[in-house]
């Protein structure tokens, strides 16, 4: 659904967020991150979404939010100079 509201031309511009790392066991997180982007969101990938873990543990939680609003303000400054 997130493909088909945005478009294959927005593609580059969303980031998929995985939430709770800071809950879970690294290994396991990162055998889950690796299923969604090998397989539910592989095709958005493909097209240039790029994926984001978010820990909500309250020291860094901040912090890492603030990247992932970072890193999505360079990816569309620099797409609406392309």
């Amino acid at each position: 659904m997130l493909e088909k509201l945005c478009g294959e031309r927005a593609m580059n511009r969303v980031t998929l967020c995985t939430t709770m790392w800071d809950v879970v066991d690294t290994d396991l997180g990162n055998k889950r991150h690796a299923g969604l982007c090998s397989d539910l969101w592989a095709d958005m990938i493909a097209r240039g979404a790029r994926t984001e873990k978010h820990s909500n543990h309250w020291d860094r939680a901040q912090a890492n939010a603030e990247d992932i609003v970072d890193n999505i303000l360079k990816n569309t400054m620099l797409a609406a100079l392309i």
